[in-house]
């Protein structure tokens, strides 16, 4: 019994790259396969996403009512150029350069407004931007909100009380 549950659990962390000890709360993350396997899912779905982005314009009725619900739309020249194919960079590669050391990545955080616990006037907290180096160093999101990352013309989302290491 313990056999097959360690071989599911091998079998699990294979595919996930996440290994949860058993009778403990805690778990073993390799952080290259959990990243690869996004980059897989996302460059899977990527084609879906732009059939998508392109039928969209064809659906008016649609696009009335979700109108008014974007905060900030982009233009159609805009638009165009999000969907140009750009040259993606690998973390790998550009980590074995020498000028991996140079790299910065912007941590963009939103602002955003607590409501005060006597009904008050909202607090409105803006962490705005922190710029770090990339390479060979811990890159955290300490918030409880997510955060927006800038590397090299690319826009990430980071995650609430997340963080990740790039050798």
């Amino acid at each position: 019994m313990a056999e097959s549950e360690t071989g599911d659990q091998l079998s699990t962390f294979l595919k996930s790259g996440i290994y949860r000890f058993l009778g403990s709360i805690a778990v073993f993350t390799d952080s290259v396969r959990v990243l690869n396997r996004s980059y897989t899912r996302f460059r899977e779905v990527r084609p879906l996403l732009l059939k998508v982005h392109k039928a969209l314009p064809a659906v008016t009725d649609l696009l009335k009512v979700v109108r008014n619900l974007r905060s900030d739309g982009c233009s159609p020249e805009e638009c165009e150029e999000l969907l140009l194919p750009s040259v993606e960079q690998s973390f790998v590669d550009l980590g074995s350069v020498w000028q991996a050391p140079l790299y910065e990545i912007a941590l963009n955080f939103p602002q955003y407004s607590e409501p005060t616990q006597d009904g008050g006037s909202p607090i409105v907290q803006s962490h705005g931007q922190k710029v770090i180096p990339m390479f060979n160093n811990l890159v955290v999101n300490e918030t409880s909100r997510d955060a927006e990352a800038e590397f090299l013309n690319s826009k990430f989302i980071m995650p609430q009380k997340s963080c990740f290491y790039v050798v």
